[in-house]
């Protein structure tokens, strides 16, 4: 992983915000209600669907 990419990863982490396909901000409650399962797929429905794209890693 770049420098590049790790400094996007951490912007990511720090403004806590959902970004489409890159970051989602699960509650509590919903990481509770999914058995506290925190594989991606849980919370991106749709990835399997779309494949996931790796930009130049």
């Amino acid at each position: 992983m770049s420098e590049e990419h790790r400094n996007h990863v951490l912007e990511l982490y720090k403004n806590r915000q959902n970004v489409d396909k890159e970051a989602y901000l699960a509650s509590y409650d919903e990481i509770k209600e999914n058995d506290f399962n925190l594989n991606i797929p849980t919370f991106y429905k749709n990835i399997l669907e779309e494949g996931i794209r790796y930009a130049g890693v």
